[in-house]
């Protein structure tokens, strides 16, 4: 990471990738039932007034303290799976595998990923995944009938 206000996108990026790892090697566990548990208790933290988005800005590595929580690492993870889901397997972990070369002796920022992704993917992630990751909750959908 760049900068501590890309914490997320490290933790986050560990513990989904943990997942991914536990479901391959293990799927009789059904991690991901887990992982949607976890996901629903951390989403009750996070509509609260006190919480943070999931990309925050970090002015002094002395404020990181509060940073390091269930929202930096569960909905950091969740925001990754949705994407994945978004943009494909297939075509998200190309573009991840393009960022990891791209940067591999140098440190990168969310919105790097954002668009090495958009570029193999063709696809506007900055766009789409701002929403997702710069405000606090859960955006909401309502729907009413006609």
């Amino acid at each position: 990471m760049d900068w501590w206000s890309d914490l997320w996108l490290f933790e986050g990026f560990a513990t989904y990738l943990a997942y991914i790892v536990v479901d391959e090697l293990f799927p009789e566990w059904d991690i991901w039932s887990e992982f949607v548990k976890r996901i629903q208790e951390v989403l009750k933290h996070d509509a609260l007034r006190t919480s943070h988005p999931v990309e925050v800005g970090v002015a002094n590595p002395s404020d990181i303290t509060q940073i390091f929580d269930e929202v930096s690492y569960m909905k950091g993870a969740a925001v990754l799976r949705m994407l994945n889901a978004w943009l494909g397997e297939d075509q998200m972990f190309k573009g991840i595998r393009k960022f990891m070369h791209k940067y591999m002796w140098g440190n990168a920022t969310t919105e790097d990923l954002w668009v090495t992704l958009a570029e193999e993917c063709n696809a506007d992630v900055s766009g789409f995944m701002r929403k997702w990751t710069r405000q606090t909750g859960v955006r909401a959908v309502e729907a009413r009938a006609c």
